[in-house]
């Protein structure tokens, strides 16, 4: 166990009442028995990390069926750097082409730019044109695993180092589920026999290929 919620956050967020995962992992067969959720992962952009957590310590402790885990993935962007870019020449000559050539007499007024527009927007041409860093900074990604600290604990804590995705690190680390987080206590026995030692590591060069594609 390698963190903890500092007390001055447990009342920071409001609490939802009903609140949907952004993705989960559940065990069940909805045909027979009603589903349980085992691992829930939370994704943070906007929100800040404090918030995050806030997520996993509603799931883990205020749910009626509270996951085994709680996976967070916080994504990072350089905002600073990026609004330091939007005001150099070259990024408002791009900008300018672009307005210029797809968008139509009332942007282009809306803009300060005289003309009559363009009759519509070719998507191809407009997709070629476009350079990716003038409207999203280097992002920055990690994952951390959080559960709670005990079965009769009213806290939470994260378990494990922190997983950096963003940048590569140069000794990078996968995250670990063991089949105990994936498997409810009162359905373990049907697995015989059961090994709670058991892992699934979670590739990260796989979230690497994805980040920078989308």
């Amino acid at each position: 166990m390698t963190g903890s919620v500092p007390s001055t956050l447990a009342n920071r967020k409001a609490q939802a009442v009903t609140k949907c995962p952004d993705s989960a992992v559940v065990f069940g067969n909805k045909r027979v028995e009603p589903l349980i959720p085992t691992v829930v992962v939370e994704v943070g952009f906007s929100q800040s990390y404090e918030d995050l957590v806030l997520d996993a310590r509603q799931w883990l402790l205020r749910s009626t069926r509270p996951p085994n885990v709680v996976i967070l993935v916080k994504i990072e962007e350089g905002i600073a750097s990026l609004r330091s870019h939007k005001c150099t020449i070259a990024y408002q000559s791009r900008l300018k082409t672009l307005l210029l050539q797809h968008c139509d007499a009332y942007a282009l007024a809306s803009a300060d730019l005289d003309g009559t527009g363009a009759p519509e927007i070719n998507v191809d041409v407009l997709r070629k044109q476009i350079v990716i860093e003038d409207w999203v900074e280097n992002l920055r990604v990690f994952i951390e695993v959080w559960l709670r600290s005990s079965a009769e604990s009213d806290n939470i804590c994260s378990r494990g180092a922190r997983c950096h995705i963003l940048p590569v690190p140069e000794t990078p680390t996968d995250p670990v589920l063991y089949i105990t987080d994936l498997i409810p206590d009162q359905h373990q026995q049907r697995f015989q026999p059961f090994d709670r030692n058991r892992q699934l590591t979670l590739d990260m060069k796989d979230f690497e290929s994805v980040f920078p594609d989308s």
